[in-house]
């Protein structure tokens, strides 16, 4: 998949500085072979979140897998 990423900057005053805009490509994997993946690239699972809220993740309710990686 092939999306258009985006973000902003803004200084200590909330006033916006610039906007960025990135062509990002990237492929859904399923829990297990993300995991495989990483493993390979020498990475162990930190922590696996559901949601930006920290929310425990649920395979079949999460909207998101959010997996923190550490090396070494």
């Amino acid at each position: 998949m092939v999306r258009e990423g985006r973000w902003e900057v803004y200084d200590q005053n909330g006033v916006m500085k610039r906007k960025n805009f990135l062509d990002v490509q990237f492929y859904l994997h399923q829990p297990e072979k993300f995991m495989e993946l990483a493993q390979s690239q020498g990475f162990h699972l930190i922590s696996l979140y559901g949601d930006y809220s920290y929310g425990e993740f649920q395979r079949e309710t999460s909207p998101f897998m959010i997996s923190v990686f550490g090396k070494g």
